[in-house]
Formats: C-alpha cells, sequence, structure tokens
C-alpha cells in the first residue's frame, strides 16, 4: 500500500526509497532511459540510415534541377510567342514581299494562239466592257424612274430593246472569255469568271425567260 501511494503521488513514476534515504530510480523512469539510449544507438550505429539520407539529397536536388528547367522553358516559350499586338514594320515588311511576288492574272490561264485569247486580251476588248457597264448602270436607273410596266413584255420598245442589247453583248462577252481558256474548267477558278456569269445568268432569266 505505502509503495502504491508513492506511485500515485509520484505522477507515475514508482520511486522505491531504500533503508538508508537513497532514491533508486523507478522502473518506468530506468524503461524510458533504455528507450531513450536505444533510439541513440540505433541512430549512430544504424548502417541504413547515412545511404538513405543521400539518396534523399540526391533526389531533392534532382527534383530542383527539374523544375528549375521548367521554368526556363516556360520562359523560353513566352519569350517566343507571338505578341498580341503584331509588329507594324514586320506587317510593312510583309506587304512589301508580297507585292515583289507575280500578281494572278487570268491571261495565265488562256491559250497562247488563237482568236478568242487575242479577242480577250485586248485592251481594247476591256475598255469596250467596261463602257458597256457603266451605261447599263446609267440606263437600270432610267428605267427605274420611266419604265411602268411590270414585266419587259409590256414595256416600251426603247425599253426592249435596250434590254435586249445588253443582255446579247455580255453573252458574247463571256463568251469570248470562256473561249480563251485553255482549260475549260480553269474558268470555274476564276473569281470575276464566276462572278460575270452569275449576274449573266439573271439578267437572262429577267429579259429571255420572264
Amino acid at each position: 500500500e505505502q509503495l502504491t501511494s508513492e506511485f500515485v503521488r509520484s505522477g507515475g513514476s514508482f520511486v522505491r526509497e531504500s533503508v538508508g534515504g537513497d532514491v533508486v530510480a523507478s522502473t518506468s523512469t530506468v524503461a524510458l532511459g533504455k528507450a531513450s539510449l536505444s533510439h541513440r544507438d540505433s541512430h549512430v550505429a544504424s548502417p541504413s540510415h547515412e545511404p538513405q539520407t543521400k539518396a534523399g539529397l540526391i533526389r531533392q536536388m534532382t527534383k530542383q534541377l527539374a523544375d528549375s528547367s521548367n521554368k526556363k522553358q516556360k520562359f523560353a516559350m513566352g519569350r517566343n510567342r507571338a505578341p498580341l499586338i503584331p509588329d507594324i514594320e514586320e506587317m510593312k515588311q510583309h506587304v512589301r514581299e508580297g507585292a515583289r511576288d507575280e500578281s494572278y492574272s487570268v491571261f495565265q490561264r488562256y491559250h497562247t494562239s488563237g482568236v478568242f485569247q487575242c479577242i480577250a486580251r485586248s485592251q481594247m476588248f476591256d475598255l469596250v466592257t467596261l463602257l458597256v457597264i457603266f451605261t447599263n448602270a446609267v440606263w437600270i436607273a432610267v428605267d427605274a424612274d420611266y419604265n411602268n410596266s411590270v414585266s419587259l413584255y409590256d414595256a416600251d420598245l426603247v425599253f426592249k430593246v435596250a434590254e435586249n442589247a445588253f443582255c446579247v453583248y455580255f453573252f458574247l462577252e463571256l463568251l469570248v472569255r470562256f473561249g480563251a481558256f485553255r482549260n475549260k474548267r480553269d474558268c470555274f477558278r476564276d473569281f470575276w469568271f464566276t462572278f460575270d456569269l452569275f449576274i449573266l445568268c439573271v439578267m437572262i432569266f429577267e429579259t429571255w425567260v420572264l
């Protein structure tokens, strides 16, 4: 009973007194001391602790080098990335280089000999066509103001003659250009020929069909 009370008062340390009054270490204190010594000895004498530490340092250094390399790569990509606002001088240089290149010409797709290609290459043919286009634009305004008929069949003779004359000329003009092509399928690769063909189809439908 006395030993139990001493154990409780000592806070869990079992103290035993000798007859002469000397204090002897309790069993719990001795056990803790042994455990501390054992942990220190294993920490000092463990042959595998030092290699594990070196391996950890090597892994840490490798990770740091990899992170540094990734940062350098991201920085280089950021420098090589195209800016949001393009350089004006660079744009001007691209325009100058594009202007030096040989521009597309429909004449490259024409025959080198023949009547149709000779007429289509003629500058007079282009001037006459532009004059007819301008005259047709003016006539459309006149027709809108003075022609009150619903259809061309009921219109006055002057309107019938003008509409048919314009339609015939544009038909012949496109026929000449079509005959000038060396490969007939190339005419559909030319934007202006395709556009003029569409306009002519609309004009023929309004003049000769309706």
